[in-house]
């Protein structure tokens, strides 16, 4: 006699897939509800919404979609001046948070342990924002001045961390390439049409984002892309130039073809020199150096910096020989000396508005806002900038985290068999981090931090993961093998 059959209870992994497509379906349904609700207030809600329940299932069905969207998209409209609910809670924040939250209730079933770098990033966050919290208390600052001096560290430490998660295997880490590349590319066209006037981009850009007025001199101006200043668009560039150059020097073909990566090459340099940022030629230089060092290839790389050099002197001349006489022009108040005009007028104004400030800045700092005596609202130094945040104590700890990340990305790159051009572009880009800062804040600044922080992220995936079975992988793997970093 035939025994009737059973049903096999579904196993864990069959039940968690099927708990989270109920939960994708229920999500998209609430979010069509409160679109249609939404209508009454704003008429772009709707579509907004939308859009959001979208990604969010995109994220969900695979995480790598959110390692896109914070590697590569975050960071490229990072520089727009759209805000939504709160005062400086701009588009940027919410594709990392929104990502960040997805991937935390997604889980993906290769997870990371805790690195150093997010360690060291959740430290300098927490006490961003315990000096952030403090002085809005005794101070009085206002909303807006609280997000921006606590939310903008804890924006970094979520980078790092949705990107170091939802980057799984190879093939994602490909993606979020792909992504960063293009997207760096579109950056750098826009920052060209923006150069020649073209189209009206230079007004368009004007619209979205908070773009300072450009010189029309004859010489053309110098560019910002949708960003508010040519720092930013040059911090947020290093990345991509330095990453396309490793994998030109090395003869990698995993991400784009050598044509392509010609192409994306010769557009990023050209918007870099377009912004006509001294700083930016230096760091570029310099970060380009070290990944070719520990690419092996120093001597193909200083063939084609000589090459790039003579190129831009040639075909931006009339670019760079205005700059240089803007440099050798005295600066306001700020006497003679061999020093270029920019260095000249920053040490006028660490004089005069900072430098007396510090003593009494470093012990918990002076403000989440400048004090009313300081001329010159900007600190043009990063850490003067976290010294009158919190004090000392806030400037130590954002210089540790640079530390151990480039200490924890040269460690990565050692014991790396694939992928060795994100690892050396990201310590080349890192170790001059700390030269750069001294004339700009460029780690509280549209541009470099968020590019910066999950790119790191992503590049040091694979360090060490452990799966639901607590079965470790590391990061050498065949090159052709589809499987954990």
């Amino acid at each position: 006699m035939n025994r009737p059959a059973t049903a096999r209870p579904l196993d864990s992994s069959a039940r968690r897939q099927s708990l989270q497509t109920a939960l994708v379906g229920v999500g998209v349904v609430g979010a069509a509800a409160v679109a249609g609700l939404s209508a009454r207030l704003d008429a772009a809600a709707p579509l907004s919404l939308a859009v959001l329940a979208v990604v969010v299932a995109a994220v969900w069905a695979r995480p790598a979609v959110a390692a896109v969207l914070v590697v590569a998209v975050a960071p490229a409209v990072a520089g727009l001046k759209f805000t939504v609910a709160l005062p400086g809670l701009n588009l940027a924040m919410i594709v990392v948070v929104g990502c960040a939250l997805v991937t935390f209730f997604r889980r993906p079933a290769v997870w990371p342990r805790t690195t150093a770098t997010e360690v060291a990033t959740f430290v300098f966050a927490a006490t961003a924002a315990l000096f952030a919290g403090y002085h809005a208390a005794v101070d009085g600052s206002s909303l807006a001045s609280l997000l921006r001096a606590a939310a903008q560290p804890a924006l970094l430490w979520l980078a790092f961390w949705t990107a170091n998660r939802a980057v799984g295997d190879q093939g994602d880490l490909r993606l979020v390439l792909r992504w960063v590349l293009a997207l760096s590319f579109v950056v750098s066209l826009l920052a060209m049409a923006q150069f020649f006037d073209l189209a009206g981009v230079p007004t368009f850009l004007k619209s979205i984002s908070d773009v300072y007025s450009l010189p029309h001199d004859g010489s053309g101006p110098r560019v910002t892309g949708p960003f508010p200043i040519w720092h930013s668009l040059c911090g947020y560039l290093l990345i991509p130039v330095v990453l396309t150059l490793s994998m030109l020097l090395t003869g990698s073909r995993s991400i784009a073809s050598r044509w392509q990566l010609v192409v994306l090459v010769a557009a990023q340099l050209t918007a870099v020199v377009m912004a006509v940022t001294v700083t930016s030629f230096i760091w570029l230089a310099v970060a380009v150096l070290v990944a070719a060092a520990l690419l092996g290839r120093l001597g193909r790389s200083l063939v084609v910096l000589v090459l790039a050099g003579f190129t831009a002197v040639t075909v931006f001349s009339s670019v760079l020989e205005s700059r240089l006489a803007q440099q050798t022009t005295e600066a306001s108040g700020a006497g003679g000396g061999l020093l270029p005009q920019t260095v000249a007028y920053r040490v006028l104004v660490w004089e005069r508005d900072f430098l007396p400030l510090l003593r009494q800045a470093a012990g918990a700092g002076v403000g989440n806002d400048l004090p009313s005596t300081v001329q010159f609202a900007h600190t043009e130094n990063q850490y003067f900038t976290w010294i009158l945040r919190g004090g000392l104590l806030l400037a130590a700890t954002g210089i540790a985290v640079l530390i151990v990340m480039f200490l924890e990305a040269v460690s990565a790159f050692r014991r790396a068999s694939t992928h060795r051009e994100t690892l050396a572009a990201l310590v080349g880009v890192v170790v001059f981090v700390p030269a750069a800062m001294t004339i700009w804040p460029y780690l509280t600044n549209a541009g470099l931090p968020l590019a910066l922080f999950s790119f790191a992220g992503a590049a040091m995936a694979g360090r060490s993961r452990r799966s639901a079975s607590h079965v470790h992988l590391h990061l050498a793997v065949p090159p052709l093998q589809r499987s954990p970093l």
